[in-house]
């Protein structure tokens, strides 16, 4: 059944208030632990961490979108759910081996290290599990429900540190621990998922489970891609620049991550309603729709961060500001492309999102080592604006030529556009104020 504009506007409101409570708590924690722990103890714990945040993007085989997919499209189906997890699962067990394993080899001089990363390993499967779960919610619609797990993810993170802060316990270990717990404890908010009446499938299990498989894999090179753009830079910068440069790139991301949101938000409402009923006047409205919002927010951003930068992080990030001001840029070149990327999805050609995906990631790399040297985190900068223009534009000319969706549909802001989100956000707004308590 097609949904109507205010369920869809709904849901996105709904997403945006649960993708925005992670980077909040990590901001707002992030000083806390830098005080608590020093440079090097933060330096420790973030190492530690890395390896399993790292591993929950890539072994995920692309399993939580196709269990989205296959659910919005043919509806509640627990087999459907049940054989996804068991995969997460196998992705789990290998992938927590290997980062137990392959520490001692790479690093034996580093026990402590070696120590901080054992524990982390030990949330990976759970943290798969949960991709898997909130992929299910995403496929039955109940974005209420993944915005309640990512609030006790984050929440649950920020009132630990601060505990533990208060209490003089927050160590290097006991902040590893935290932050692997809280990648997996808002599976609590599953507890009140509503499953819904299954649909009986005409194929049988096997054919289903084949299908499941196919799409996965369809789909997985491209999320693995999009994690190697976003975060391979940060590793390649170190042997490319100083760690000045280095410290001035981590922060400029971390701020201009926080315009993501409501992208993020659009994009994953989208990819659930076009695998449900495909519609291209609808997914071009929420492109521009998207565009609009985060063209918004990072006006915003660049206003505050000219101030705000040498305030919170101290006079010595002042030259982060223009590096920030340049990945905005790119945050708002790459959003149309993105909601396109999740339209290619839906519609069942999620390879092409990876072939854009990983031009996007050579080219990347390309302007990275060429500017780097001497342009440090300005140039890295730049190298991530041509990365997610060429990965957007791509994902749009691929809708182009397939289902001969006009490129000006995606990348042209009308004033309708604007008028049509401020009524949605208004009668969001209207309906949770006289909802009954």
């Amino acid at each position: 059944m097609s949904k109507s504009a205010d369920a869809i506007s709904r849901g996105i409101v709904v997403s945006v208030a649960g993708n925005i409570a992670p980077p909040l708590a990590a901001f707002a924690s992030a000083p806390i632990l830098a005080q608590a722990l020093g440079v090097e103890g933060r330096g420790a714990a973030a190492a530690g961490a890395a390896p399993m945040l790292l591993a929950m993007c890539a072994l995920t085989v692309g399993m939580p979108e196709a269990i989205t997919y296959y659910v919005a499209k043919r509806g509640p189906d627990p087999a459907v759910l049940r054989r996804g997890l068991i995969y997460l699962a196998v992705a789990g067990v290998v992938g927590t081996v290997a980062l137990v394993v392959l520490p001692m080899h790479l690093i034996p001089d580093q026990p402590v290290l070696i120590t901080l990363m054992t524990i982390s390993a030990c949330a990976l499967m759970p943290a798969l599990l949960l991709s898997g779960l909130r992929g299910y919610a995403a496929g039955l619609g109940q974005w209420n429900v993944i915005a309640l797990e990512r609030l006790i993810g984050a929440g649950t993170r920020l009132v630990a540190v601060a505990g533990l802060a208060i209490a003089n316990r927050l160590t290097v270990t006991s902040a590893t621990v935290t932050i692997a717990a809280t990648t997996f404890i808002g599976a609590l908010a599953y507890l009140r998922l509503r499953h819904g009446r299954s649909v009986e499938w005409k194929a049988s299990e096997s054919a289903r489970e084949l299908r499941l498989m196919k799409f996965a894999l369809g789909i997985w090179p491209g999320a693995l891609v999009g994690t190697l753009l976003s975060r391979l830079d940060q590793t390649l910068l170190i042997g490319l620049s100083s760690v000045r440069e280095i410290g001035l790139y981590v922060v400029a991301v971390s701020i201009s991550e926080v315009t993501l949101v409501f992208n993020s938000a659009v994009r994953d409402v989208m990819f659930s309603n076009e695998s449900e009923e495909q519609s291209s006047e609808r997914l071009m409205k929420a492109a521009r729709a998207s565009t609009l919002m985060t063209v918004a927010a990072s006006a915003v951003v660049a206003m505050g961060c000219i101030w705000g930068i040498p305030i919170l992080f101290g006079p010595d990030f002042s030259d982060a500001v223009s590096v920030t001001m340049v990945l905005l840029v790119g945050v708002v070149l790459g959003t149309p492309g993105s909601v396109a990327g999740a339209g290619l999805s839906a519609r069942g050609r999620p390879g092409l999102r990876s072939c854009s995906l990983g031009v996007a990631l050579v080219i990347n790399i390309g302007v990275l080592v060429a500017l780097s040297p001497a342009l440090g985190a300005f140039g890295a900068a730049i190298a991530t604006v041509a990365g997610n223009a060429i990965a957007g534009y791509a994902n749009v000319i691929w809708m182009k030529l397939l289902w001969d969706m006009p490129i000006s549909g995606f990348m042209t802001i009308r004033k309708s556009d604007a008028v049509e989100l401020c009524r949605s956000i208004k009668g969001v707004a209207s309906r949770w104020k006289h909802t009954p308590a």
